[in-house]
């Protein structure tokens, strides 16, 4: 680990960003307890629910500015 986010895609350059060491919340550290559960086998804190109704929050405030209205959930 170098405090770097390294991503790799196919159909473009990598890119590397710096992290901040003591930002260990938010999602940075959902990341980080993610990769640590695939890599080293540590329980996840999120549950799969938890993730997708994050997703779905940010993607219906997304929605909601693109088209400078509310959206109800």
């Amino acid at each position: 680990r170098d405090g770097a986010l390294h991503v790799l895609r196919p159909d473009a350059d990598a890119a590397s960003v710096a992290l901040d060491s003591d930002d260990t919340g938010g999602y940075r550290g959902e990341f980080v307890n993610f990769y640590e559960a695939v890599r080293e086998g540590k329980p996840v804190i999120a549950t799969v629910e938890e993730g997708y109704r994050d997703m779905e929050l940010i993607l219906r405030g997304l929605d909601s500015a693109e088209q400078a209205q509310v959206i109800l959930l």
